[in-house]
């Protein structure tokens, strides 16, 4: 059992309080005996077993039965995201049992005792998942709705008062004590203020996802579902219920990775209120929606169309999903014995902790804090950044996503190549490889991905495939500069879900790429006009039409790109560059100086900023722009020219024979123009 890390160099000696202990090890036992296919299966029968277990928990009787099939089928819609082979489907077994003895308990199906199994409980849940302390508040929940609203029978809140004093001291019983609940706390503070909030998708509100994803409308059914049929027995609430599935719904709306919680709650406290309906001709149209809904979403998954319309990466069957994970990558960083540790991305530190290779960093945000997730994503945008970490842990190998922005900035410096890489991963090196690695290593994930179903002529009951594995590797080869295997790659992916995220984007970027600009811009168009909130496309298509001269549409588009991703400096760089070209100086100084506080350290961005200022007259502005070009850049002639005929003009003689000066050592150069420029 882990208490201090030893494989991240990041958080080396750091605490690690690792409550989940218990559920890896049975997984490991799990995995070993019966393999993933094993794994899955009973994965499959244990949350079976929690939402039936919270169907059976309240005695909802015959009248009131028919409604239990259209809220399961609600809470598994609203839960579908979330039921992987993680460590919370402890909780929701838990949960549903909690629910279960506690409902029953109360409605007299079940007598008293059987509530001192939950401290004995919670000892199995504080050592298998973070969320443990939902156990004692659900049993606090129970105590006080006994105090409050039990009208004769006193003994059953003295009962549950005990159990739940039982239930909060069981939280000590696991290797780490009191930290145990300071842990609970943190990994409650990572979905409210942490830098995970808004870059981890499990931790962001529903809401934020839109009503295209079939987790949030049925998170909006079931929430529907429950305000109607609490509504409707406004009067005779059950109290514990109704406080439980209140706080499971706050839980559910504010971040995604809690909708199964609420669905759970929401099962007992909808089949305890639901009304008595007698008429025939509303139970025969609830129960065959409900049939038709269930025979869809059922046919949906199975053939993976629900996760492809979803933009999921997730598919239907038992065992790992193909294309998912950089097993290929990772199995060549070992096998080429590559030089550790391995400067990573973050969601690949877990299989690095597997394989006991030392690695950069992982998610376990509580183990390395906010400053070393703060330095981690500064990497992608910051060159100094970059080079200062691999200076500080000795990085001579990368193991990242194709598409992340690390991956152009390592092949920029020198010595950085490309080992291996796969249809979800990549491994850099400063170490030597053959010469043909990129070519084997095509080869191989060309023979893996094949040819993919043709979305639009796939069979009813045909699965279809997933774009993108496809996309990912097309985006990667342009950045290798490999544009006619990247266009083939475009293509497939292209036929294999037309109506994919970003598809006609990488498509049209590549046909750019391959010099077929007219075709790239009809992608582009066709991207946009089918996703208005796609920024990458607007941000493309703004970009082609300036480079044709379309000033006035590239600038609408590149408007569109910029509120959208206000963080992209490129679609910035762009609109500056059309507004220029249209006199509108004014507008292109703003939008440079959004690039310099994007990219302070973008010598050429300064540049062009002090031009702009200068076009306007403003030579104070132009020249400080130009001291911090030169000083990013001091080798650069174009900016040290500027800057020195600017001042120059100024009558700042001695600043600009500086600048030759500096110029001169830095680019170990005489340059005589400049010398008589400035008189020396």
């Amino acid at each position: 059992i882990p208490r201090t890390e030893a494989l991240s160099v990041a958080a080396e000696g750091n605490a690690v309080v690792e409550l989940r202990w218990l559920f890896c090890l049975a997984l490991y036992g799990v995995v070993s005996a019966f393999g993933y296919v094993g794994a899955t299966l009973i994965k499959t029968a244990w949350l079976a077993g929690a939402f039936a277990l919270a169907g059976k928990a309240s005695a909802s009787g015959s009248s009131r039965a028919f409604f239990a099939p259209s809220v399961l089928m609600l809470a598994i819609v609203a839960s579908n995201a979330r039921l992987i082979l993680r460590p919370e489907i402890v909780t929701y077994l838990l949960l549903a049992l909690f629910l279960f003895v506690i409902v029953r308990i109360r409605e007299g199906r079940l007598r008293a005792r059987a509530a001192w199994a939950l401290p004995a409980l919670v000892v199995l849940w504080v050592n298998a998942h973070t969320l443990f302390v939902l156990g004692p508040l659900v049993v606090t929940a129970w105590a006080v709705t006994e105090t409050l609203f039990a009208k004769q029978e006193r003994n059953s809140a003295r009962l549950a008062w005990i159990v739940a004093v039982a239930a909060w001291a069981a939280c000590f019983v696991n290797p780490y004590g009191a930290q145990s609940l300071v842990f609970a706390w943190q990994i409650f503070g990572e979905a409210r203020e942490s830098v995970f909030k808004d870059v981890i998708a499990e931790l962001q509100s529903p809401l934020k996802f839109g009503f295209g994803y079939s987790a949030v409308i049925g998170l909006a059914g079931l929430t529907a579902f429950a305000a109607g049929i609490g509504l409707s027995a406004l009067r005779r609430l059950d109290p514990f219920l109704t406080i439980v599935t209140a706080a499971m719904l706050v839980l559910a709306w504010s971040a995604v990775r809690n909708i199964p919680l609420f669905a759970l709650a929401a099962i007992p406290f909808c089949l305890r209120h639901a009304p008595v309906v007698d008429r025939a001709a509303l139970r025969v149209a609830l129960s065959g929606s409900t049939i038709i809904l269930c025979a869809f979403v059922a046919w949906a998954m199975s053939t993976d169309r629900l996760h492809l319309w979803q933009n999921e990466s997730n598919q239907f069957g038992a065992g790992l999903a193909e294309h998912r994970f950089p097993l290929d990558s990772l199995d060549a960083l070992q096998a080429r014995r590559l030089p550790s540790p391995v400067l990573n991305a973050m969601e690949f530190g877990g299989l690095l902790m597997r394989a006991r290779q030392p690695y950069y960093v992982d998610p376990r945000l509580e183990v390395y804090g906010e400053a070393t997730y703060r330095e981690y994503f500064s990497l992608s945008h910051d060159d100094e950044a970059l080079r200062a970490v691999i200076e500080k842990y000795g990085f001579r190998t990368a193991f990242l996503s194709l598409n992340s922005p690390l991956v152009p900035r390592l092949l920029a410096l020198e010595g950085w190549r490309i080992a291996w890489f796969d249809e979800a991963g990549c491994v850099l090196t400063t170490a030597d490889v053959p010469s043909d690695a990129v070519e084997r290593a095509l080869e191989a994930m060309l023979n893996r991905l094949g040819e993919p179903v043709r979305y639009e002529r796939a069979g009813a009951f045909q699965r279809v495939s997933s774009p993108q594995p496809y996309q990912r590797v097309a985006e990667f080869l342009l950045t290798l500069g490999r544009n006619d295997e990247a266009l083939v790659l475009a293509q497939r992916a292209l036929r294999a879900y037309p109506h994919g995220v970003g598809v006609r984007t990488t498509l049209g970027n590549a046909l750019y790429a391959v010099g077929r600009d007219e075709e790239a811009q009809e992608q582009f168009a066709l991207a946009v006009r089918a996703d208005p909130e796609d920024a990458a496309a607007w941000e493309s298509l703004g970009a082609l039409q300036a480079t044709a001269g379309e000033w006035e549409d590239a600038r609408a588009s590149l408007r569109r790109a910029t509120a959208l991703s206000p963080e992209s400096a490129n679609a910035w760089r762009w609109l500056a560059h059309a507004a220029a070209q249209t006199g509108d100086l004014i507008a292109a100084s703003d939008a440079l100086q959004r690039v310099v506080t994007l990219a302070p350290r973008d010598a050429t961005a300064w540049w062009d900023l002090a031009r702009v200022e200068a076009s306007r007259g403003l030579r104070a502005q132009a020249v400080e722009a130009l001291r911090r070009a030169n000083a990013l850049a001091p080798a650069h002639r174009g900016i040290a020219a500027d800057l020195v005929a600017l001042l120059v003009a100024l009558g700042e003689a001695e600043a600009a024979k500086e600048v030759v000066r500096r110029f001169e050592a830095a680019a170990d150069t005489r340059d005589d123009d400049l010398r008589t420029a400035v008189g020396m």
